[in-house]
């Protein structure tokens, strides 16, 4: 059996496939991971988003938007060539969600499982947020057992609060204020020349 790197999590292959994949050139893309297209200052600049919250769009200079966009491009050309990275491995996401929405659920939860990582749903009556425990408490809670927070709240003093005191990165998925995710999917969109 061949191995391609494991820190990519990837499964080990028969070696005719490992061939077939040689080949074609896919493997080199493996091994690449979700970086190996870019250059030097592009690959920096999606390197210093690590960590970082998703509150606002305009929390994101163009250039950091252009390369989250270019991450997601080439994310999605791996999953069509069916060599994703597991890099989100042994990772998971807290999704709250107050107001409902199959699409955003959908793609958090599928995105996390295709990238390795599992998600936990919660909404209103899987919580006492706001009603027996803080805000504070909760995104305490969340950060102690998770890696990253999605929330889709009602009221962006929710985001904020959640911001403030997740020890993890916050991902604002609609406040009565700001709609980041929407933002970036219509820049990703086919007929979005708007960057």
């Amino acid at each position: 059996m061949s191995f391609l790197p494991s820190k990519l999590g990837f499964r080990p292959m028969k070696p005719i496939v490992a061939k077939a994949f040689a080949v074609s050139g896919v493997a080199q893309t493996q091994r690449r991971g979700l970086h190996g297209v870019y250059g030097d200052s592009e690959r920096q600049l999606v390197k210093n988003l690590k960590g970082r919250n998703l509150l606002r769009i305009d929390d994101y200079s163009k250039e950091e938007l252009k390369a989250m966009l270019s991450l997601s491009h080439h994310i999605k050309h791996l999953h069509k060539e069916n060599v994703l990275p597991r890099v989100l491995l042994g990772k998971s996401v807290a999704t709250i969600f107050q107001k409902r929405s199959t699409r955003t659920r959908v793609s958090a939860e599928t995105g996390m499982g295709l990238l390795g990582g599992r998600s936990l749903f919660l909404t209103s009556e899987d919580m006492q947020l706001g009603v027996n425990e803080s805000v504070k408490d909760t995104a305490l809670v969340l950060s102690r057992f998770n890696d990253i927070i999605l929330a889709r709240v009602f009221g962006h003093d929710l985001i904020q609060g959640l911001d403030e005191h997740a020890t993890v990165p916050v991902i604002n998925a609609l406040s009565d204020m700001h709609h980041p995710l929407q933002i970036l999917a219509d820049f990703r969109g086919p007929n979005c020349s708007c960057m």
